[in-house]
């Protein structure tokens, strides 16, 4: 999902650019004892390469669903692919990103989430939404792997999300722009894109007044 488009992420944006925490990935997310940690992450003064890894814009492609991490996954990789995507999605000004996206077929999404007044970069491993609220609301969203393409796109405002943490499978609430970003990442690992769901398609100098500013 790409940073800017949401609103209450652009006002969050300068916040994140500030940050003076190293690069801390977890190698212990799911190995370790310990309670679930986020990604956390500075976007400037650290290497955001990502390797030969690039973002996948074949739709076809991103239309197989992808598989559950199992004990017989390959950790010590998916660890490295999961670094390499988390600095792929900054370089790219992204604030959400899905595993089939960078080509893999497993089920993790990283995501920026705002938690305590901060932003943080998080990973979520098989996650499943597992409750939803009634209410919905409508915003633009745009995609890393469609660039240049805008659609409204109407999701739940509140989510309960069922993954993966070292201490086993927990469940946690979001909201707001945090709830959205996560159904759009779990929509991909399911073979659906944003797209999909848009009431109207269009162009990113057609993008609603209210957002021009993420164009």
């Amino acid at each position: 999902m790409r940073r800017g488009v949401c609103r209450q992420i652009l006002r969050r944006r300068q916040h994140l650019l500030q940050r003076r925490r190293p690069l801390q990935m977890q190698k212990r997310v799911l190995s370790s004892g310990k309670q679930n940690r986020p990604f956390n992450m500075r976007m400037d003064g650290v290497d955001r390469s990502a390797g030969k890894m690039r973002i996948v814009t074949d739709i076809n492609k991103l239309r197989k669903p992808c598989k559950p991490v199992s004990r017989e996954t390959n950790l010590k990789k998916l660890y490295a692919k999961i670094g390499d995507a988390a600095r792929l999605m900054l370089k790219n000004n992204g604030c959400g990103l899905a595993a089939n996206q960078i080509g893999d077929d497993k089920q993790f999404i990283i995501a920026v989430i705002e938690e305590n007044d901060a932003l943080k970069v998080r990973v979520f491993v098989n996650p499943t939404i597992v409750r939803h609220s009634e209410e919905t609301n409508d915003d633009v969203e745009g995609c890393l792997s469609i660039p240049g393409k805008y659609g409204t796109v109407t999701r739940w405002n509140d989510i309960t999300v069922k993954h993966l943490s070292p201490a086993g499978y927990i469940t946690e609430t979001y909201s707001g722009q945090n709830a959205r970003i996560i159904q759009h990442e779990v929509d991909h690992l399911n073979g659906i894109v944003c797209m999909d769901k848009a009431a109207d398609v269009f162009d990113a100098e057609d993008v609603p007044e209210e957002n021009e500013e993420a164009a």
